[in-house]
């Protein structure tokens, strides 16, 4: 009588638990969830739910290897869940491991699963294939600027990979790989790309713009501000971000003076002893 309370009383506690997570997980407390969804699993190990949010947890925490592991657990007990290859899938794109990204796309799709992402990956992929095979990165990139001429973005986007993979210090072809990206509805890809593309050029106003952009569409809009305030002392004139700072927070009261004023006015000069700080915190937040 007393084992079978103790197990009610467990089971309780990993509820508890378990409710604890996705309250973290709802306010975007990404460690903490983990942490709840990780102490709820000692004492339930065969919640496959609480395996997978676990999973996005992690991921979502910037920690992608024990992201795997929970997926791994999951997949465990229950290995032909659609779903949970999608979110497999997803993870090994953002990583940059496409072939294992398809693989796992190409058993979500075979299951039945019409995610978007997931089956255009895999007809791109299988695209890609029949192809002939590559004799540089110039030709990879010249088959992704006709894809992408095209609107096939997807199978642009795996082509300028396969460029990159052999030519990986072409900053104006991680910035193709990021607009594909995010115009085939992936932006944790794009964002990669676009950071990648960062650490070879960090002062290009235009790829600042256009994190700035990703950023605002995703709803990151203190990482957008700030990557539209450096662009614009960067010497950018673009009217998205100028509207942007000037209807943000108090923070921005500068520019918005500056809007009223932008006839003539050289940006760069505006404010240079702020310029420094903006940089760092663009640097501080790919790094």
């Amino acid at each position: 009588m007393m084992g079978f309370i103790s197990q009610i009383s467990k089971r309780l506690r990993a509820r508890a638990l378990f409710r604890l997570a996705d309250t973290a997980r709802d306010e975007r407390r990404w460690d903490a969830a983990a942490d709840f969804y990780a102490q709820g699993l000692l004492i339930t190990p065969d919640a496959f739910a609480a395996w997978v949010q676990c999973g996005h947890a992690r991921k979502e925490a910037g920690d992608l290897v024990a992201a795997e592991a929970s997926y791994r657990q999951a997949m465990r007990l229950r290995q032909e869940d659609a779903d949970l290859h999608v979110q497999i899938g997803h993870l090994f794109s953002l990583r940059g491991q496409s072939g294992a990204a398809a693989e796992h796309y190409r058993r979500a799709a075979e299951l039945g699963s019409r995610d978007v992402h997931a089956l255009q990956y895999a007809d791109a992929r299988t695209r890609r294939q029949a192809s002939a095979p590559l004799t540089s990165a110039a030709d990879g990139f010249a088959r992704a600027d006709e894809l992408r001429d095209r609107g096939d973005f997807e199978s642009a986007a795996l082509f300028y990979e396969d460029g990159l993979a052999i030519d990986p210090r072409s900053f104006p072809h991680w910035v193709q790989l990021g607009h594909m990206r995010k115009e085939s509805g992936d932006p944790e890809a794009a964002e990669r790309a676009y950071v990648q593309a960062f650490k070879l050029q960090q002062d290009d106003a235009d790829l600042l713009i256009q994190m700035g952009h990703l950023y605002k569409s995703i709803g990151e809009r203190a990482k957008a501000g700030d990557c539209y305030a450096r662009a614009i002392l960067l010497g950018s004139h673009d009217m998205h971000a100028l509207r942007f700072l000037a209807e943000s927070e108090a923070r921005f009261a500068l520019y918005r003076e500056m809007l009223d004023r932008f006839e003539g006015v050289d940006l760069r000069v505006v404010s240079k002893r702020r310029s420094g700080s903006f940089a760092m915190q663009v640097v501080q937040m790919v790094s």
